[in-house]
């Protein structure tokens, strides 16, 4: 195999497939990039059997061929090299060399027998949604998958397409996120579960304002946009049946100004040290939201107006649950809604149902 190809054209289909390259394996193969050159263009690919990812860009390509090299030292390599354009090519044993300029390397050979093929998914079943809607979806979920592996489905974000809708949730048994989006043209039934971790490096990559084709399989789901195809595995179980939550109602109903509320939980928060397992106790009433912190460290209290009629309601909630939901929700104003305070919190939209956010309270005494 014999290429050459500009190098900024090369570092940036680098950079993304090096996203889905495992940083260690049993399987050497897998700490590598796969290159192919043919038909005057490279096909990128990194897989750590989690995420696959496939970039590709334009290359003079002198002789086709494809290798496995490693993606570490390719990346340095190619980072640090000085001219514009890179010359690539491998020998018979497999061993590559680059250059550019007067500076040149070698690299050991990776064997690419050992390089696992991406699953393949079904054309047959597939949609188009706009990349804005997927990362607001998962911009406005991510969060509140669960770390813990104890019930691995949970790690993840479910996707429920149906018809023109969709609806992503995520939950780690303390809070749970939803949003709802719907899809102009879109005529989808498809529900599934992708790890959050995995939804993190595809939102990373993907550009707004673009068209992408979702695919899904039994055991793996695709998406392509640009010159850029993902292949994620699905994680397997029973997700969290959170639609009965979406239709419970409480009976107060606070609404604040997003930004000058986040700012006072955020100034709050200063005094809390996540080693120490201490909550924000609020006040939720008529006019106005107190909150007030308390530790070995000292105290901090704030206040925030809001409009709507409630008794004196004191709850103790996790900061950085609450902030999480304050950044993602993206309205200027949002309902506050709850029943008491040993009942969750729902965060709401001041009209429509586009999100819905609820956060269980923590036992204060």
């Amino acid at each position: 195999m014999k290429f050459s190809s500009a190098r900024s054209s090369f570092a940036e289909a680098l950079s993304i497939v090096v996203r889905a390259v495992a940083a260690r394996s049993s399987f050497q193969a897998l700490e590598g990039v796969h290159i192919t050159a043919k038909d005057g263009e490279l096909i990128l690919c990194g897989y750590n059997l989690e995420i696959g990812i496939v970039s590709r860009c334009e290359a003079e390509v002198a002789s086709e061929g494809s290798a496995v090299v490693s993606a570490k030292f390719l990346s340095d390599i190619i980072r640090k090299l000085p001219g514009d354009r890179i010359s690539f090519s491998t020998d018979a044993n497999g061993n590559s060399s680059i250059s550019s300029g007067i500076a040149k390397f070698e690299l050991a050979a990776m064997t690419e027998e050992d390089y696992p093929d991406l699953p393949a998914t079904d054309d047959e079943e597939s949609f188009t949604v706009p990349s804005d809607i997927i990362k607001l979806m998962i911009a406005g979920t991510v969060f509140s998958a669960s770390l813990s592996e104890i019930k691995p489905v949970q790690t993840g974000v479910l996707f429920d397409f149906k018809g023109d809708t969709v609806r992503a949730a995520a939950t780690d048994n303390s809070r749970l996120a939803v949003r709802t989006e719907k899809v102009n043209g879109m005529n989808a039934d498809s529900r599934f579960v992708i790890n959050a971790n995995t939804l993190r490096e595809i939102d990373r990559i993907m550009r707004p304002g673009e068209s992408v084709k979702v695919c899904v399989s039994k055991k793996h789901a695709s998406l392509e946009f640009a010159d850029i195809r993902v292949v994620a595995r699905l994680l397997e179980g029973e997700f969290y049946k959170f639609e009965n939550a979406l239709l419970a109602t409480q009976p107060y109903s606070l609404t604040v100004d997003t930004d000058v509320f986040s700012d006072c939980v955020d100034r709050v928060s200063l005094l809390v040290d996540e080693k120490i397992r201490r909550c924000i106790r609020f006040t939720f009433g008529s006019g106005m939201i107190s909150m007030v912190f308390n530790s070995p460290v000292g105290k901090a209290y704030d206040e925030c107006a809001c409009e709507g009629e409630a008794p004196d309601t004191e709850m103790g909630l996790n900061n950085r649950f609450l902030l999480d939901v304050l950044k993602a929700v993206g309205d200027s104003r949002i309902k506050l809604c709850f029943a008491s305070g040993r009942s969750p919190i729902v965060i709401r939209p001041v009209e429509g149902e586009a999100y819905f956010y609820m956060i269980a309270p923590v036992h204060i005494t």
